[in-house]
């Protein structure tokens, strides 16, 4: 009786598991993604950036200040 109750439980961790690591792949693509964009822009010399301002300002993030990122 406990040992499948245990394999259940087993079965539901590895179900969530997997989901977590699909969802970790689809949001390091779209990371690639974006940052490739943003990449772009930023070797474009007609481009104008602004600094983020704030607490991450010390990151060194840019926001593309006329084009719309998608």
């Amino acid at each position: 009786m406990y040992l499948l109750q245990i394999q259940t439980d087993l079965q539901y961790i590895e179900e969530d598991i997997n989901s977590v690591e699909k969802k970790r792949i689809e949001l390091s693509r779209a990371n690639d993604r974006f940052s490739l964009k943003l990449g772009m822009f930023a070797d474009d010399p007609n481009s104008k950036f602004v600094t983020q301002s704030g607490p991450n300002a010390s990151k060194k993030k840019w926001v593309h200040a006329q084009v719309r990122i998608f």
